[in-house]
């Protein structure tokens, strides 16, 4: 299965405020681990209680702010597991930006990760989703079975092609770790792209990326041999990866295409708004009190 890769910026937000108090000792301890990427030296656990306090925030806004799970946030704080390098990289960002005075905004941070909860719609606003101009026209002639035009579809039908041209560029091994990563994965269920489909034993694409990104930190291709519904797909398209997907299920195959593969926004609306005005007269039937 084919997949498109592209580059997506990923950033913390923040606006001015309120300082974060902060022994000197320990803010020098954080300075030179930071600079010297060592974050085994650091008490995430007193820092995360620091910035609750002055923030004035609960665990599950300061995990919506960091786009963690809140559960990692309170193992954190607990001193049960240590976060990952990229996760480390965000909150010492995040405190940095407290003791200089910038406060950030709850709302921003919410909009500002790759993997958002929320906020996609008022980010998107040349893009206005729903409104849509397009007509699109459904089919009232029967089709062929759904398999058979999965098969003669691009999804299946040039997988070969691309194969060959993948394996063409990536001749040689990529850099990775010399030793297994030890800190932990944080990754929520609640953003819009885990819940867009129900799939079994689905996992969060945020905390795929971030392994990819620790076990390949210079990039490289990816093979996911049993990809399901294509969150591996999602995660490496993320970060910029190649990536491979195989599956043998024609419906998990047609949902991680789907998943991982661009679409006009008005073209997708105005499919959307067919289908609902088409079936409008079964809704109302099905539910009606």
């Amino acid at each position: 299965m084919p997949v498109e890769s592209f580059r997506a910026k990923r950033n913390l937000k923040a606006l001015g405020g309120q300082s974060l108090e902060a022994p000197e000792s320990h803010d020098r301890t954080v300075e030179h681990t930071a600079a010297n990427n060592d974050f085994h030296e650091i008490s995430f656990s007193s820092i995360l209680r620091d910035m609750r306090k002055a923030l004035n925030v609960s665990s599950a806004e300061l995990s919506q702010v960091l786009g963690a799970s809140l559960v990692s946030v309170v193992r954190w704080e607990r001193a049960d597991n240590r976060p990952g390098p990229e996760m480390a990289g965000k909150i010492l960002a995040l405190y940095r930006d407290m003791k200089a005075g910038r406060r950030p905004s709850l709302e921003r941070a919410r909009r500002s990760h790759t993997f958002s909860s929320r906020g996609v719609r008022v980010q998107a606003k040349g893009l206005p989703l729903f409104h849509h101009r397009l007509k699109v026209c459904l089919s009232h002639e029967q089709q062929k079975p759904l398999i058979q035009r999965l098969k003669q579809s691009f999804i299946w039908s040039n997988g070969d092609q691309i194969l060959h041209l993948l394996l063409a560029e990536y001749t040689g091994p990529a850099r990775t770790l010399d030793k297994p990563a030890t800190s932990g994965v944080s990754a929520g269920k609640n953003t819009y792209t885990y819940d867009a489909h129900t799939y079994h034993t689905k996992v969060p694409p945020q905390g795929i990326a971030e392994i990819l990104a620790q076990y390949l930190p210079d990039g490289g291709l990816i093979l996911d041999p049993f990809a399901g519904s294509g969150m591996t797909g999602v995660a490496a398209r993320a970060l910029g990866y190649d990536v491979i997907l195989n599956e043998l299920s024609p419906a998990a195959s047609f949902i991680a295409d789907r998943f991982t593969r661009a679409i006009d926004p008005n073209l997708f609306s105005a499919g959307v708004g067919a289908i609902c005005e088409a079936l409008e007269a079964t809704r109302q039937d099905l539910y009606q009190t």
